[in-house]
């Protein structure tokens, strides 16, 4: 987990100096960063709970590794998204994309709802895959025990 937060770290002073004409490299390359420290963990936990089961112990202590990572990615993702948008694969990389998507996926409802019409829109804008949108709706929908699309 250590080495998630180091490359985080690493990669802030280059979106925190992002004015400049590779700005989007800069977010390409730290999107890429989140979407890996959200990535890396899960498949971990798969293999965890394949190995051990989804209640085990093992599993169980590994979540508190991954919530840290998620709030992280969070911070991230919601900075980049205020001030530059929902960014586009043409724009980044289907990887950086993705880690917008992921990281609003598995935030808390209030995130969730917050950015639902942000997806929306980059959805009409050609930003976004209208997949994204249908799972977190039905996410926002379930939580609050509403009937899925």
């Amino acid at each position: 987990m250590k080495k998630y937060i180091i490359a985080i770290f690493l990669l802030l002073p280059v979106y925190v100096n992002a004015q400049t004409p590779g700005t989007l490299d800069s977010l390409k390359t730290l999107l890429e960063t989140v979407y890996k420290n959200d990535q890396e963990p899960r498949i971990e936990l798969e293999k965890l709970i394949k190995q051990y089961g989804r209640n085990s112990a093992q599993v169980t202590a590994a979540w508190p590794g991954v919530a840290h990572l998620d709030s992280i990615n969070l911070g991230i993702v919601k900075s980049v998204i205020d001030k530059y948008g929902w960014l586009s694969s043409r724009q980044t990389s289907p990887n950086a994309n993705s880690a917008l998507f992921l990281t609003i996926q598995h935030a808390n409802l209030k995130v969730q709802v917050k950015y639902l019409p942000v997806l929306k829109a980059a959805i009409a804008g050609g930003k976004a895959d209208p997949q994204d949108y249908a799972l977190l709706s039905d996410r926002v929908n379930m939580f609050q025990n509403h009937y899925q699309v």
